[in-house]
């Protein structure tokens, strides 16, 4: 009976052994997932969206507070450390990145998560530590030689020369191809349909400028005795200040619309009328929501967009001859509609980015 309970001595020692880590990981001290990331922000990475993403990925929105991230460009990859007590205990370098934002988050926050859980919820193992280790402040993590993949280090980092922030961000431009459909209306007499196509060009993180042709179908208002039909065809620039928001992208515009205001009246004697120009300034606000894209294909969306045109330049649309009996049409005289100083529009399309 004696051994019989000095064997289940030593089962319960070992088993309190073995479990022992993992019950001092739940009982350390626990601190907000956002307070330990340290991310180098740019164009398309910045703590707001990134950590809520590797918190899904990870099941829980805390984390021991001796662990800290930090996240930086280099040179068109990301590099990511991870900390514990200060010292780099596990780095890696991604490179073939996705190049829309939302995918390459979404792939970094994957690739953290299961960092973390293998460097700090895996087998423990305490880092070495020297006299001269270099403790790394969290707000702000030196830059370090990079490696791949992640790996235990056994003498703590020490900061070297790496790239500045100017440099590690990534320096070319996108391009947005977009197509839409909608209804003008008020800004010519009447409503109609109302078609664009463009490119837009993303100048960093918050600035977008973008050029478009626009055609508004004909359509027909009373004038007069008669009608007079309307079309426009004109082109449009605008400068767009963006804001990436959780799974959608939002956009506000301001832009000057040129072209050409063509009528032609319908029942009168003479219903030729010149074209006549036509001058607006539009405000446009704007949500695009991805819906796929990766490394290797286009990214593409939907877009919803609304517009408040406000007219600069007037065209008045005039015909001569009103029509009639035979008296009535032996005298001419002109009918004049003039074009509205507000109207709107609204439009769904597709985006595509290069």
């Amino acid at each position: 009976m004696r051994h019989r309970w000095g064997g289940f001595t030593c089962i319960a020692i070992a088993a309190a052994c073995i479990s022992s880590p993992a019950a001092a990981a739940d009982d350390a001290p626990k601190r907000p997932l956002a307070e330990a990331f340290a991310v180098e922000p740019d164009e398309c990475l910045e703590a707001g969206s990134l950590v809520p993403a590797v918190a899904r990925w990870l099941g829980h929105e805390e984390i021991d507070r001796r662990i800290s991230i930090a996240v930086r460009r280099d040179e068109g990859a990301v590099v990511y450390g991870l900390h514990r007590d200060g010292v780099l205990v596990g780095q890696r370098k991604v490179t073939n990145l996705p190049s829309g934002c939302t995918e390459l988050r979404t792939a970094l926050a994957l690739s953290i998560a299961v960092a973390v859980e293998a460097t700090f919820f895996g087998a423990e193992e305490e880092p070495a530590t020297t006299p001269d280790a270099v403790p790394l402040p969290v707000p702000s993590p030196p830059p370090s030689p990079a490696r791949s993949p992640v790996s235990r280090s056994r003498s703590p980092a020490r900061p070297s020369p790496g790239p500045t922030r100017r440099s590690a961000r990534r320096t070319g431009h996108q391009a947005t191809l977009r197509g839409e459909a909608g209804v003008l209306w008020t800004a010519l007499p009447g409503a109609r349909p109302l078609f664009s196509a463009g490119i837009d060009i993303r100048w960093s993180r918050y600035l977008e400028t973008r050029t478009a042709i626009v055609a508004a179908t004909a359509a027909t208002s009373p004038l007069g005795s008669g009608e007079v039909e309307t079309r426009l065809y004109a082109g449009r620039a605008d400068a767009c200040a963006a804001s990436p928001a959780w799974r959608i992208e939002l956009r506000a515009c301001l832009g000057l619309g040129w072209g050409l205001v063509e009528t032609r009246g319908l029942g009168f004697l003479d219903g030729r009328t010149p074209s006549r120009p036509w001058l607006a300034m539009p405000l446009r606000g704007e949500v695009r929501i991805p819906v796929a894209g990766n490394g290797a294909s286009l990214s593409w969306g939907l877009l919803f967009a609304t517009d408040l045109v406000v007219t600069l330049r007037r065209a008045q649309i005039g015909v001569v001859g009103l029509g009639g009996d035979a008296q009535a049409r032996a005298v001419p005289r002109t009918a004049v509609l003039t074009v509205p100083v507000l109207g709107g529009a609204a439009a769904v399309g597709l985006y595509f980015e290069l």
